[in-house]
């Protein structure tokens, strides 16, 4: 079956521009707007860690909102920040010691949690949920990503989970 019909054109032709599909019409378009961010600008706004950082969590929001931060250095120490945070804890009063067992498990969630695989945001944040951003430093690249209640990737969740715990025990 072959249709043939005058208000198609013909094959090589020029498109024409009063044609439009959505908004985006045929003719000339500039599209240097659309460039994707390089890996330094992408870099830039990601949020650091303080020297010897393996992970850090920011928790924020809830009813009341309250802030709260934890890192976990690569030696096994935690330092945890209350309050409105602003920066993550580079010192604090509350500092404890992991033990090599949970230095072991927080590695292994690290690892499964698929944190080189997230990125940016993911999901909206409810008036009365939290929302945490958890920065990782595995190895040499830093991956951050914010995550809200209710949206938490499945891989995620031990992650947050274990970094809540060491959020309790220092006190709150």
């Amino acid at each position: 079956m072959n249709d043939t019909s005058d208000d198609q054109p013909a094959a090589g032709a020029e498109p024409q521009d009063d044609i439009v599909l959505g908004s985006l019409g045929a003719g000339p378009r500039d599209t240097h707007f659309g460039r994707s961010l390089g890996h330094r600008e992408l870099r830039a706004g990601m949020p650091r860690l303080p020297r010897g950082g393996l992970v850090g969590m920011q928790r924020s929001g809830g009813l009341r909102f309250t802030s709260v931060a934890v890192v976990v250095l690569r030696d096994g120490r935690v330092r945890v920040a209350r309050g409105v945070v602003d920066r993550w804890p580079v010192r604090s009063d509350e500092v404890r010691q992991l033990g090599d067992d949970a230095m072991a498990t927080l590695l292994m969630l690290l690892h499964q949690s698929g944190v080189r695989r997230l990125h940016g945001e993911t999901g909206r944040q409810s008036p009365d949920g939290y929302a945490y951003e958890i920065v990782a430093r595995p190895g040499r690249r830093r991956y951050a990503v914010t995550v809200f209640t209710g949206a938490i990737p499945d891989t995620l969740q031990p992650l947050i989970t274990f970094l809540s715990t060491l959020l309790n025990e220092t006190g709150e």
